[in-house]
C-alpha cells in the first residue's frame, strides 16, 4: 500500500509496517501505531508512534517513507475489526 492509503488504517486503530525496514529483515518487531493523547499526555493532537524492540517513540516518515508502496498491516486479520 501507498503512504496515503494507511493512513487511514492508522486513524481506524491498525498498527502498520513497512517491507522495506532493516529491522525487519532481521526479525526485529517494527511497526506504527497512532496515538491518541489522553489526561497524562503532554501532547494536544494525536501523533504516530513507532514500536521497535520495546523502544517506543514518536515518529516522522521520511521523503523515503512517504513514497514507499510497501506498507502493509502488522495484523491483517484484524483489518476487517477495525476498519
Amino acid at each position: 500500500m501507498k503512504f496515503e492509503e494507511i493512513m487511514e488504517h492508522l486513524r481506524n486503530g491498525n498498527e502498520i509496517k513497512n517491507n522495506n525496514w532493516n529491522g525487519l529483515k532481521t526479525g526485529k518487531e517494527m511497526y506504527l501505531h497512532l496515538q491518541q493523547p489522553d489526561k497524562n499526555s503532554m501532547n494536544t493532537e494525536p501523533y504516530i508512534v513507532f514500536h521497535s524492540d520495546k523502544k517506543t517513540f514518536p515518529w516522522t516518515p521520511s521523503c523515503l517513507d512517504l513514497m514507499s508502496e510497501e506498507w502493509e498491516l502488522r495484523n491483517p486479520d484484524l483489518e476487517e475489526i477495525k476498519c
